[in-house]
């Protein structure tokens, strides 16, 4: 896969999208976060450019 790293989540194909989502649902179980507060920072997170999430999940495997 191909992919520009400064590209937008909702650029990407579906599928790379759901698996994003899910990694980035993972990664934010570990943190103190409430439920809402997980669901806002996944919405904020998937809004986001790839680069962005860096600090949150391994994006090499989507780049």
């Amino acid at each position: 896969m191909t992919t520009n790293k400064t590209a937008f989540i909702a650029q990407l194909s579906k599928s790379v999208q759901d698996a994003i989502k899910t990694d980035l649902r993972l990664a934010l179980i570990d943190t103190d976060l409430t439920a809402e507060e997980q669901e806002t920072a996944l919405q904020d997170a998937m809004d986001s450019r790839l680069c962005d999430l860096s600090d949150t999940i391994d994006i090499s495997n989507y780049i």
